[in-house]
């Protein structure tokens, strides 16, 4: 059971937790950058300091540790007001099943055409690549 989950990291490439969370209607603070922007859009998020990590080539952000700490005041602070419903809601489309519907099955469709015209069984499509 939380009552927030913090997620203010360096750069996140999906950020499981932070939908798994969002999905049990839990806020979450998170880093101003990266995937999460995306992910936590009406949520809490802290700024930072740029830097460039040479090992991955890419720059990422430093969390403030002051922002941090606001962050958890001001969850604090709005605890009452969260609305887990709300916060539900706004992950709706990372579902598994609307995810499979919506990307996976027009994948799937694409590559199960693929396989049957070069089997010789369909004629090639407008979609066909």
């Amino acid at each position: 059971m939380l009552d927030v989950l913090c997620a203010a990291t360096y750069g996140e490439g999906f950020g499981l937790p932070i939908i798994e969370a969002m999905a049990s209607g839990v806020p979450v603070i998170t880093t101003r950058c990266s995937s999460m922007e995306e992910l936590n859009p009406d949520g809490i998020q802290v700024d930072g300091e740029p830097f460039y990590n040479g090992v991955h080539r890419a720059w990422w952000v430093r969390p403030s540790p002051g922002g941090i700490w606001r962050a958890f005041e001001q969850a604090h602070d709005e605890r009452a007001d969260v609305d887990p419903v709300k916060i539900r809601e706004s992950v709706q489309h990372y579902d598994v099943d609307v995810v499979a519907e919506n990307f996976m099955r027009p994948a799937v469709d694409v590559l199960l055409e693929r396989v049957k015209r070069l089997e010789g069984e369909v004629e090639p499509t407008e979609f066909a690549v």
